[in-house]
């Protein structure tokens, strides 16, 4: 009788049982650090972008520029950032910034107007 060499169906399947259990528990971690990635390198593009404006107004005596062309030049790799979500390189974008809007509070809505008339005492009975 001939000996049979190989791996029986049992034990093929077995395998790629397995194989199937260790992927379904990497594949989410691999994405999640993916993730912890881009956002540690857009991080990492806002300190850059810090350091280029300190730079900027250390050397012209404290003033901080509000033109985003006298920043670009200081940043590394031409001004041109990567963004890390979608790969694509652009220059920083600046805007202005904005004026908050004053809150009212929220208690001082509520009161009613306190009139001259009012106090805080109760009326005193007539005395007869």
């Amino acid at each position: 009788m001939k000996k049979r060499e190989g791996f029986t169906l049992i034990e093929l399947m077995i395998v790629v049982a397995v194989i199937g259990i260790l992927a379904a528990l990497a594949i989410p971690n691999y994405v999640s650090m993916q993730e912890h990635a881009k956002v540690a390198g857009t991080k990492s593009n806002a300190h850059t972008l810090q350091l280029a404006i300190e730079n900027y107004a250390v050397t012209h005596d404290g003033i901080y520029s509000v033109a985003a062309a006298d920043i670009t030049p200081l940043l590394p790799g031409q001004g041109m950032m990567a963004n890390n979500f979608t790969g694509a390189h652009s220059e920083p974008q600046f805007s202005p910034p904005q004026r908050r809007a004053r809150s009212v509070s929220s208690s001082s809505s509520r009161a009613a107007p306190r009139s001259a008339t009012s106090s805080r005492r109760p009326a005193r009975p007539a005395s007869s």
